[in-house]
Formats: structure tokens, C-alpha cells, sequence
């Protein structure tokens, strides 16, 4: 946002791409464009390995309830994205499933605290649909409402469902 320019090689230096790059953006079109096939595949190609690591998650207007809620209105209100590596995936949000199911949704209600306080910023991993040992689960239920729980298994083959808040009476099933 800085109208300065005292720091614009230096940056451009550390990211990899020209200071004009910064000026105006990174366009792959018109890289190709200017250069001959073989110059611009070998640019473009060395332009995505330094950006191959880059990941857009999207972020969603608000997720099924932590209490309860309904998947259905929220699947398609994408208002931001969040941008960040795979490598910080692979160390925060094991295990994913794919880099690819994972979204960013906002949790509403109490029933999860202290652990998800109400409009906590919550990654869902979408492609997880199978319990994969005991961890916090957004679920589906037949009626298609969705709730988050941690879900525990228990010796008998039942599944306990966890409230994080002691005030909310854990359910098995």
C-alpha cells in the first residue's frame, strides 16, 4: 500500500520477480506473449515451481452452527480466500485429506468452548468422511443439519459425542 519506493528492489529481490512485477502484478498471458515458446514455457515453468507452493483456501460467509445449522446455505457464499503454503498445511492441519477439501468457515454457537469460541475461524476439512481416530468433526446428520463434535470412540463400538462446554450433555450413539 506504500506510495515509497526505497524497499521496492530489495522485495522484489527476496520474492524472485522483477520490481516491475510488483508495480503491476504477475501476468502468465502476457509472459507467455512476450517471449518466444521456448523462452516463455522455460520462464513460466520456473515462475510456477517458485509459486507451486502457494494454496488459496477459500473462506466461507459462515459454517453449519457449532450448536447446529444446515450445510446447504452456507455451500456456495464464498467471501474471501485465505493464502498461505502447503508446507503450513502439512504442519498445522494434519492429517488433510487434500489440500483441496480443506475450507475456512466461521463457528457459531457455545457448545464447543473454551476449545471453539462462538465466531472462531474454523478449517474443515471436507474430504474427511470416514472417523479417523478421536478429533473435532463437523457432521451430517440424515436430516442434513450439521453440528461440530469432538467424537470419541468408545470400547463398546458406540461413538460419544463430545461437548467441549460442560454445560451441553455429551450424547452417545
Amino acid at each position: 500500500d506504500s506510495q515509497s519506493s526505497r524497499r521496492m528492489v530489495a522485495l522484489s529481490s527476496a520474492l524472485q520477480i522483477t520490481p516491475q512485477d510488483l508495480e503491476d502484478g504477475v501476468d502468465l498471458e502476457r509472459l507467455r506473449e512476450a517471449t518466444s515458446e521456448d523462452q516463455g514455457q522455460y520462464a513460466i515453468s520456473q515462475l510456477d515451481s517458485r509459486l507451486a507452493d502457494n494454496v488459496s483456501i477459500p473462506i466461507y460467509q459462515q459454517a453449519p452452527g457449532i450448536d447446529e445449522g444446515n450445510l446447504d446455505t452456507i455451500q456456495d457464499i464464498q467471501i474471501n480466500h485465505f493464502g498461505t503454503s502447503k508446507k503450513w498445511i502439512e504442519q498445522n492441519l494434519k492429517p488433510a485429506s487434500s489440500i483441496a477439501n480443506i475450507c475456512i468457515m466461521t463457528g457459531r454457537g457455545s457448545s464447543m468452548a473454551p476449545t471453539i469460541l462462538d465466531g472462531s475461524a474454523i478449517f474443515i476439512d471436507v474430504g474427511a468422511t470416514k472417523f479417523s481416530g478421536d478429533h473435532v468433526y463437523l457432521l451430517n446428520a440424515a436430516d442434513n443439519s450439521t453440528f461440530i463434535r469432538r467424537v470419541v470412540k468408545l470400547s463398546s463400538g458406540n461413538f460419544m459425542l463430545i461437548h467441549d462446554n460442560d454445560h451441553f450433555p455429551h450424547e452417545e450413539c
